[in-house]
């Protein structure tokens, strides 16, 4: 990955390692009362419903990624492969996997897209592997994140008992990684260096160590994984939140309006008269309501799923912090204010109130426009 690339080569010594029979009696009765009293269990998962804001190059080297993963064994893999390669380099150039590094070879060796995807289809199998030894099969991220830092972050969680999260992925770069990068000839490992995009800025973190890997690699991956379906609760009913709906752009990458070439649309926008009123997609609580220098006049509402829908660019708001809504309820009207080229509702919905891009969900595929 240019900028973003790195793997760590590291021979990996795994002994047989077993859950405990408790530890498995607890998660299964766990899993269990989930089930019967309907607690929503949404932050892991291996169901995904595809892929989002993918860009035209990697949707030309989706056959080769489909063949290879087949070829594999592993077909249900096909969407985080095509995640990692819109990260790793767009579906641009002869090694669009970065697996040249994976294979033993020196950066960039690797000479055509097939090559390059068959590598790296084997790459993160053997990762996949080695998180089933663990028990982090379902730990997706965990699998993600191993192939940036190379599959010893898999046995690394695993003997402590843990599962991904940005935390242990950052500890993990700066504790293990780093270390290893000082000991082999880069001096400057682990010294702090600013790393500011959308996902950083949201994490809080805007820096990463130097020659010690992206911990924020799989919250980056995640950016193109569409896993609407498995993180919606099963109860949810939303509906549109304007009258006579026009929608004018959709969710994901498109030129950008202000000028600057390509930018990636968070939401649904409907261009719908000045002054028209604005429903409350699903009962809830409002948890934003005011001004932001680029939503403009908007509100935030936090529903029972755990979801958040945001409502922006508005003219008039007519709710407050703090107030409980009802599915239909007018809680503003379409404006313009804020980073707007005329009257319009920008809707967006995430997965949590976290609202960084890796979290959003297209809103068409959850209010009956696909």
């Amino acid at each position: 990955m240019r900028g973003l690339k790195f793997k760590l080569l590291v021979v990996v010594i795994v002994s047989a390692f077993t859950f405990s029979a408790l530890a498995m009696f607890i998660e299964e009765t766990q899993n269990m009362l989930a089930g019967i009293l309907g607690i929503e269990q949404t932050s892991q998962t291996i169901e995904v419903s595809g892929n989002k804001a993918l860009s035209s190059e990697v949707l030309a080297l989706k056959s080769t990624v489909e063949k290879e993963a087949q070829a594999a064994g592993i077909s249900s893999e096909v969407p985080f492969l095509l995640a990692i390669m819109m990260v790793e380099s767009g579906g641009i150039g002869s090694d669009p996997m970065q697996s040249s590094e994976s294979g033993g070879l020196p950066p960039n060796s690797i000479s055509s897209a097939e090559w390059s995807i068959r590598q790296g289809v084997k790459h993160y199998k053997t990762t996949l592997e080695l998180a089933k030894r663990y028990g982090l099969e379902n730990d997706k991220k965990a699998i993600v994140q191993a192939y940036n830092f190379g599959s010893n972050y898999v046995a690394w969680l695993g003997n402590s008992k843990k599962k991904h999260s940005v935390d242990e992925a950052e500890t993990y770069s700066r504790t293990v990684v780093a270390p290893s990068q000082r000991a082999n000839g880069y001096p400057s490992a682990g010294q702090k260096y600013s790393y500011v995009n959308e996902v950083s800025k949201a994490d809080g973190r805007t820096y990463l160590y130097s020659h010690s890997g992206n911990f924020f690699y799989a919250e980056l991956v995640y950016q193109y994984i569409d896993n609407t379906e498995s993180n919606q609760s099963s109860g949810a009913k939303y509906i549109l939140p304007v009258d006579n709906p026009v929608v004018s752009s959709g969710f994901g990458w498109r030129s950008d309006p202000f000028g600057g070439g390509a930018a990636f649309h968070r939401g649904l926008d409907f261009a719908n008269p000045y002054g028209s009123n604005i429903k409350a997609i699903a009962d809830g609580k409002v948890i934003t309501a005011g001004p932001h220098y680029s939503w403009g006049n908007h509100v935030v509402i936090q529903h029972a799923n755990g979801q958040v829908s945001l409502y922006a660019h508005q003219s008039r708001l007519f709710v407050s912090v703090g107030q409980t809504v009802k599915q239909g309820q007018p809680i503003g009207q379409i404006g313009s204010t804020g980073d707007s080229t005329g009257p319009h509702l920008h809707l967006e919905i995430a997965k949590s109130s976290d609202l960084s891009q890796a979290n959003l969900i297209d809103p068409a595929t959850v209010l009956g426009l696909k």
